[in-house]
């Protein structure tokens, strides 16, 4: 088989993006083997799922393809007129592939494309692209300096002398404030457990040693550093104590003054990067990295060469949370890193629902890799707006289309049905908007997936359909009541991708906004 046709059956099935044919076709002319292209193809369609390299060693590689094919499989599936005996076909060829010639690459003369200076390197029996390992050695090299050493000045500061009554912190949140004062940090823990809030009072504390400190907060997107900034002023309000709010403005002002930004943006990024590992920002500073886990290999590299020693340095996330969407999963590789076992600090006490609860039970099952429970689903049928309940699982042993028909007409109901007239011809006001957008933040959907008859196009089409008749009014291709999400960030009005909002029509205006 040759590797253009290893490339289609990829490609069919959904398994790599389309750009690396072009690269193979470079890398042929290199190297004209069709076995070892095939092969770059299958850590290419592995790079597109988040993975810096490939094992050379035979099992490893066998076991972490046959995951992947058997992932697919079961999403496919879930699309019309799908042909399985395609994916098992590639599955065949694909454990050949690396039975028989797995060893040549690393046996066979490929000086041409493997090598320091070449397309890929071989470290510790991995494949990477060049690219890849020279940003994981940056990587370590700047944890190694970053982390290297202790603030040796032993600061300390007694929390009751600016904690409010309102708050209670938990240990690992009291941890973090007083290892924080002399040790830079990696902190993880799920929604809810106190990460924000943590950092504000360590801030206030690291403050309170050295007022001249720089502060920047940064995440890798516009949202999650807004976020990050509203949830400073947040804890701001809520947890520092009246009395020393009035005895400290100066410390108040500045951390109400943070403004967070992307990391692209921190670095001053123009094509080039502003501040980098020749240009780094100055050594009295503070950095918050919010979303660690969302940080790619290359951004995490330039973001950590920017930062000089001695800097403090306090990098969040979350390790169960979805790794990035391009390469490396480098948060939760640093977690694990056993130099780095004194700079963790792992918060598990969430506020937002209680341990025991059916989402707590829920997150467990999974995080732990276990079997969820299956009920059948025609028990969907006495499905009810009721909350604080029990969670619902469902298999598809039953009618699942005509199941979540039933499911979507309920939630519709609920919550959607009175929208597009609340959202005609309403009054420019504050309060409006708020009650308005308040409602659809109870009412969304999760989807897991983008196909299938749980997915978000399937979902959103149905909605649509049944909301609105097929002549009702749109323009630009929206409805009056019709959720949104920005993909775009806009700086100047103060919209980042991710964000929602709604579409309304505003009294005596033909348009909608």
């Amino acid at each position: 088989m040759t590797y253009l046709e290893y490339y289609e059956l990829l490609n069919t099935n959904q398994l790599i993006n389309p750009i690396w044919k072009e690269v193979a076709k470079l890398i042929y002319e290199e190297k004209p083997k069709d076995e070892i292209i095939s092969l770059l193809l299958m850590y290419f369609s592995l790079i597109d799922d988040g993975n810096l390299g490939m094992s050379l060693e035979k099992e490893v590689l066998k076991s972490k393809w046959t995951k992947k094919l058997d992932g697919a499989k079961i999403r496919l599936m879930e699309r019309e007129h799908f042909d399985v005996s395609k994916l098992d076909e590639l599955k065949e060829i694909s454990i050949n592939l690396i039975d028989e010639f797995l060893h040549y690459v690393n046996e066979d003369d490929l000086k041409s494309i493997i090598g320091s200076n070449k397309l890929f390197i071989i470290d510790n029996d991995y494949l990477y692209t060049r690219k890849n390992e020279l940003a994981r050695s940056s990587i370590k090299e700047s944890i190694k300096r970053l982390f290297g050493s202790d603030n040796l000045n032993n600061n300390e500061v007694d929390l009751n002398t600016y904690c409010s009554s309102k708050i209670h912190l938990a240990d690992a949140q009291q941890e973090i404030i007083k290892k924080g004062l002399n040790k830079n940090l990696l902190v993880t823990g799920g929604p809810g457990t106190g990460k924000t809030t943590s950092i504000v009072f360590l801030l206030v504390s690291l403050l309170l040693n050295d007022p001249s400190k720089q502060i920047y907060i940064t995440a890798p997107s516009g949202k999650a550093a807004s976020r990050m900034k509203d949830s400073i002023i947040g804890g701001i309000d809520f947890g520092i104590s009246d009395e020393f709010k009035q005895n400290h403005p100066d410390i108040i002002n500045i951390l109400q003054s943070l403004d967070g930004e992307t990391i692209h943006r921190l670095l001053g990024y123009n094509g080039q990067y502003q501040y980098n590992k020749n240009h780094q920002f100055e050594q009295n500073s503070i950095f918050v990295i919010d979303e660690a886990s969302m940080i790619d290999v290359i951004v995490f590299s330039k973001l950590l060469e920017a930062i000089p020693t001695g800097a403090r340095v306090f990098i969040l996330g979350d390790k169960n949370q979805l790794p990035s969407v391009e390469c490396g999963a480098v948060f939760g590789d640093l977690l694990v890193i056993p130099e780095l076992k004194d700079h963790v600090v792992t918060l598990t006490e969430s506020q937002r629902f209680k341990k025991g609860s059916p989402i707590d039970v829920l997150a467990s099952v999974i995080n732990n890799n276990e079997k969820l429970p299956k009920i059948n689903w025609l028990d969907a049928q006495n499905f009810k707006l009721e909350f604080d309940n029990d969670i619902h699982y469902y298999s598809d042993e039953a009618d699942e289309a005509s199941m979540m028909k039933h499911i979507l007409n309920v939630w519709q109901d609920g919550f959607l049905k009175e929208l597009p007239s609340k959202c005609l011809d309403i009054d420019y006001d504050e309060s409006v908007f708020k009650h308005i957008y308040d409602e659809t933040e109870i009412c969304k959907i999760l989807c897991a997936e983008n196909e299938s008859i749980r997915g978000v196009k399937k979902i959103n089409r149905y909605l649509i359909n049944s909301l609105y008749a097929k002549d009702a009014k749109q323009i630009n291709g929206l409805h009056c009541g019709e959720i949104i999400m920005i993909n775009q960030n806009d700086y100047q009005l103060d919209l980042f991708n991710g964000d929602t909002g709604i579409v309304v029509k505003f009294k005596n205006d033909d348009m909608y906004y």
